[in-house]
């Protein structure tokens, strides 16, 4: 029997896609952190042509709200991502092959419009609810906030360099040290790799958004991250660590995560499309299980439904048949 949920990419459809480190606070506001992720998911981008419309980069987790065109390149895409940043990370603080993320990510299908208004908020009130800022303009890791509100997609140039050109760091953070280490990757950079930010390309995905302005999306979404902004800041205890104890952050800092969200297979406004994409889903599941049974008794490939995948990630479909209703 099967321990653990089996990833859903469809055709057409928004993921949450949030991925957490081991232990630390590895992602530090500095330039060269910056710079090394936006390589990362430029390169992981030109490979694996995943349309982003959101990011978020905290201390010790990323999220990404992601548009599925070709289900195959989702898992691929954070494969590399992953592989990528991890080496940078290790290069950085002088160690070879430690691991730097969990296993996994988190991924849910997000069924309607409403959710993705929510989602986007949750993803940009991330650094205010965990007190690092006050408002969302404040937060100097990067973000997808000033994407969003231009109310356009956008593509930018992301010098591209090789895994060598990232450095040790030597000593404690330091202003100093944190330009050294970001000019010498530039100095290295030989090409640039296009990182494209498509905030409204979720639009596409729903019946119910078809018409439906990016004014208006970002008009809801502002107004509700000003009011969770508003609340957080009302609360007891709110003091907030501030932009400047940031940008100082060491990436050495010790940091053990206290709690982990729950895996989620998808996210809805309404309960009943929830249910609806659950038992789709576990239906699905019960074939994946009856296919593998059945190919560890016969030890030859059964016949694979169109949208699953041979073990070991042998691709044999490309998308999930729509037996569901978004």
């Amino acid at each position: 029997k099967m321990s653990r949920n089996n990833k859903v990419f469809i055709h057409r459809t928004v993921v949450l896609v949030t991925t957490r480190v081991e232990e630390g606070l590895p992602f530090v506001a500095t330039p060269y952190m910056k710079l090394i992720l936006q390589s990362c998911l430029a390169g992981a981008q030109e490979l694996y042509p995943v349309r982003i419309a959101a990011i978020i980069v905290m201390g010790n987790h990323v999220h990404l709200l992601l548009v599925v065109d070709f289900p195959e390149d989702v898992a691929n895409f954070m494969e590399y991502f992953k592989r990528e940043s991890a080496i940078a990370i290790n290069r950085l603080l002088g160690r070879r092959q430690r691991t730097v993320w969990t296993t996994g990510y988190d991924s849910p299908v997000i069924l309607d419009e409403e959710k993705v208004i929510e989602t986007l908020t949750y993803i940009y009130t991330n650094p205010q609810a965990a007190r690092l800022v006050n408002t969302i303009e404040e937060y100097p890791q990067l973000s997808s906030w000033n994407e969003f509100l231009s109310g356009t997609s956008s593509s930018t140039l992301i010098p591209s360099f090789r895994r060598d050109a990232v450095p040790q760091l030597s000593g404690p953070h330091s202003k100093k040290q944190g330009k050294r280490v970001y000019e010498e990757i530039l100095s290295k950079s030989k090409h640039q790799k296009v990182l494209k930010i498509e905030p409204f390309a979720w639009l596409d995905c729903f019946a119910d958004t078809v018409g439906m302005s990016p004014s208006t999306v970002i008009e809801r979404v502002v107004k509700k991250v000003r009011a969770k902004e508003s609340e957080l800041g009302k609360k007891k205890g709110s003091k907030v660590l501030g932009v400047d104890a940031l940008l100082q952050q060491d990436i050495r800092t010790p940091h053990t995560p206290e709690k982990f969200g729950k895996k989620m297979i998808c996210l809805a406004s309404d309960k009943f499309k929830r249910i609806e994409f659950l038992q789709w889903y576990f239906d699905q599941k019960r074939i994946i299980e009856r296919t593998m049974q059945a190919w560890k008794e016969k030890l030859i490939p059964p016949k694979i439904p169109p949208g699953f995948f041979l073990p070991g990630g042998k691709m044999t479909a490309s998308l999930l048949p729509f037996v569901f209703s978004l």
